[in-house]
């Protein structure tokens, strides 16, 4: 019980909301009666008859509920000397993240002498994106000194090719297109 109020008379709000002035003792009876709590809402001699331990369960569900969820992601990083079948199982696992709704963050890793060439890793991550065949959607390529990587949002048709062109730095030199397959 929480009460710090000792006024003769206080106003006390009812489990079925109806109000009444009363006895402070004569409120703290009738609490105990019903088996619930003397909470103090107002310090202007307030109270209210509840269940405290319920209401406060109830309170924290609803600002759980009203947090706001991020976005889930997940990441799969790339190392630059990963064998074929290790790519692939990566590959697939992203196809199924994809798949389920998340955001996929391809990343690149270069380690030691690896990062005297940024490029390889570019042309790396190319290379994953083009085993989507146009599927995925993404952002921009982001680049640092130890890794590359892109956000991938779903499996739909990309919409600009340029972009990723752009980023790489190289243009489609060899006559392969994309938008043919």
């Amino acid at each position: 019980m929480s009460y710090k109020n000792n006024n003769s008379t206080v106003l006390v709000v009812k489990p079925d909301g109806q109000t009444e002035k009363m006895d402070i003792n004569k409120a703290r009876l009738l609490a105990r009666a019903l088996g619930l709590d003397l909470v103090e809402v107002n310090r202007n001699s307030v109270y209210k008859i509840m269940d405290k331990g319920k209401w406060k369960y109830e309170q924290k569900r609803l600002k759980k509920k009203n947090t706001y969820h991020a976005i889930h992601s997940k990441e799969i990083k790339f190392g630059m000397r990963i064998e074929s079948h290790d790519m692939d199982t990566k590959i697939g696992h992203i196809k199924n993240f994809l798949e389920k709704g998340f955001d996929v963050r391809i990343t690149v890793e270069m380690r030691g002498r690896e990062r005297r060439n940024p490029q390889a890793a570019m042309e790396k991550l190319n290379s994953i994106l083009d085993t989507f065949n146009e599927q995925v959607k993404y952002d921009k390529i982001n680049r640092s000194n130890t890794q590359v990587s892109v956000l991938t949002h779903s499996l739909c048709k990309r919409e600009n090719n340029a972009n990723r062109n752009d980023e790489a730095g190289k243009d489609n030199e060899n006559g392969n297109s994309q938008e043919n397959n």
